[in-house]
């Protein structure tokens, strides 16, 4: 009883430190590399959390400023030109709870060719164990989530696709659906209710389709079979 006490008043802390705290942007623009960086108020409510972008952040800036200048130098001998690298990281809040944060990391990266990458990472921090959690383990082993989400999944994504391509079948791996190996699970909840009733799963460009149809996100309701499958710690944290 103490532990849940004094675990209520941290989180309740957090809350109060996250409507103090500010969202954080880093920018540097040179002749080599066009960066940025930057987090949400309720990450940087955070300190673990804002140590860690932050030495990313560093880590990140320094790293392609060195490869840009190597490459400008290269492109120079052979006359050829050269366009600054481009980096920008943006770290946002899908949703909280006392217990969770939810963080969606977006990517995009130029450092030469026909187009930029991107990508999405998710990070779900628990509180009460300072450190990031895997969307796994807020489930019971052998629960099957994976299976409860699988064919609801499918069919949206399917859905989508239809609309983007107006019915045009292209064949191949681009028709079928994606491992979930191979995609991002976020706990969400868009109207900031304190609760997540809402899964999104993103499939970075290349994984559900080509490059030009982008990135697939899909947003899939939480319901009683899905949340009986949570552990029985994680349950508060999601409602329908």
């Amino acid at each position: 009883m103490k532990r849940g006490i004094a675990f209520a008043a941290v989180a309740a802390a957090f809350f109060v430190a996250g409507v103090n705290a500010k969202p954080i942007k880093t920018e540097l623009k040179s002749k080599w590399l066009d960066f940025e960086y930057g987090w949400s108020s309720e990450a940087n409510a955070i300190p673990a959390l804002v140590a860690r972008f932050t030495a990313d952040l560093k880590k990140q800036r320094a790293s392609l400023t060195t490869q840009a200048q190597k490459d400008a130098a290269d492109r120079k001998k052979r006359g050829f030109p050269f366009n600054a690298y481009q980096q920008v990281t943006s770290i946002t809040t899908e949703g909280e709870t006392p217990r969770l944060l939810s963080l969606r990391n977006d990517t995009y990266a130029f450092t030469g060719g026909a187009h930029g990458n991107s990508g999405t990472k998710a990070i779900l921090w628990d509180r009460k164990l300072s450190k990031q959690i895997d969307f796994s383990t807020l489930f019971r082993n052998g629960s099957g989530y994976l299976t409860a989400l699988r064919g609801p999944y499918c069919k949206a994504l399917n859905a989508e696709r239809k609309k983007r391509r107006q019915g045009e079948q292209l064949g191949g791996e681009f028709d079928q659906c994606p491992a979930f190996s191979v995609l991002t699970f976020m706990p969400a909840d868009p109207k900031h209710k304190g609760r997540f009733n809402q899964v999104l799963i993103v499939a970075d460009p290349y994984v559900a389709g080509p490059y030009v149809e982008g990135s697939y996100e899909i947003s899939l309701p939480v319901n009683a079979a899905l949340t009986a499958k949570l552990k029985p710690e994680y349950r508060g944290s999601f409602g329908f």
